[in-house]
């Protein structure tokens, strides 16, 4: 059985077009190629699968960044990946204080389930090959071939296993016990709630404490960018919040924004006192109804094309709103 997850994990890191399946390019490629080897472009967006997976279903094919795209009228470049976190968003920002060409504006979609211990911990999430090549390119200006992900080292996995989830009112007491549960394939209608109830307070509902590394690298990464005169709009990512209340209750709309407040608030300090840039942070975790993801009971965060479509015209309203591809950079935080 966990050769079989380990099996759809990596299926989880390709991209389906069209009905056939190919390993995108990696972001640092696609960054060091337009911004360190061409004119740049005015837009860039980083994200995760909730930005670029497409429903089976989809007659529109289109990740988000690529809806955004048309509507700006082709200025955004879209460099996503299946489970990028604020860390290796850090890395990758950085290395705009020494390339040529810059963006006027970076989108950054946060998943609030990358800071549960299921996916923080996580060993291959950890990116350190990928991050090695980022922090290379920055040392040297060489931009190195990607190697491929080192083979699963079991103490690791092991330890990840046996990370505290932290979660009251829940038998799920470890991380062990929330991979048997994405194992399982309960037939009876009461075992597929009680499945899913589990997987929505495992992926959500793990306190947020201030001092989580990922929360600071995305103070730090706010730090990096706005003296570069970047503006950023940073998002965090719709959340199916009426599947989650059905299956958890009331409270976890209220565990929801506990730890989307602590993301926003973060944001706030490290822009306060900063005019060289807009700073825009969001919270779109509720922002979309059960209809805009995969299916209405998707525990994840991942859109069909009416979601993405959706989503794409809520980010050019704000961008416009807050005038972030204007030639006039001032200060601005919005914490909804």
């Amino acid at each position: 059985m966990r050769s079989f997850l380990r099996n759809r994990i990596g299926d989880f890191f390709l991209r389906t077009r069209g009905g056939r399946t190919a390993v995108p390019p990696k972001p640092l490629d696609l960054v060091v190629k337009t911004f360190g080897r061409g004119p740049g472009k005015p837009v860039l967006f980083l994200g995760d699968s909730s930005v670029e997976r497409i429903a089976r279903e989809d007659a529109d094919r289109r990740t988000t960044a690529e809806m955004l795209d048309a509507r700006l009228g082709g200025v955004v470049l879209g460099a996503t990946h299946s489970a990028y976190h604020p860390t290796i968003y850090r890395h990758l920002l950085a290395l705009f204080e020494r390339l040529p060409a810059r963006p006027r504006l970076v989108v950054v979609a946060v998943n609030l389930r990358c800071f549960s211990p299921v996916w923080e911990f996580r060993p291959e999430f950890q990116f350190r090959s990928e991050i090695g090549r980022i922090d290379e390119y920055a040392r040297r200006g060489r931009l190195r071939p990607h190697r491929g992900d080192a083979p699963r080292d079991e103490a690791a996995w092991n330890r990840f296993l046996a990370h505290d989830l932290g979660l009251a009112e829940s038998d799920l007491e470890r991380v062990g016990d929330y991979i048997r549960l994405t194992e399982s394939r309960p037939a009876d209608p009461d075992g597929q709630t009680r499945r899913r109830r589990g997987l929505f307070m495992a992926h959500y509902l793990p306190p947020l404490a201030p001092d989580n590394r990922r929360l600071a690298d995305l103070a730090r990464t706010v730090g990096h960018l706005l003296p570069l005169g970047i503006n950023i709009l940073l998002y965090l990512t719709p959340v199916n919040m009426i599947a989650g209340i059905r299956h958890v209750g009331e409270h976890f709309a209220l565990g929801v924004k506990r730890n989307a407040d602590l993301v926003l608030q973060t944001v706030h300090g490290a822009t306060s006192g900063r005019a060289d840039a807009r700073c825009v942070p969001l919270d779109f975790s509720s922002a979309l109804d059960a209809t805009f993801f995969f299916h209405r009971e998707d525990t994840t965060e991942h859109l069909n094309q009416h979601g993405r479509a959706a989503l794409a015209g809520i980010l050019e309203k704000h961008i416009g709103s807050h005038g972030l591809l204007s030639d006039h950079p001032g200060h601005e935080t919005d914490i909804p």
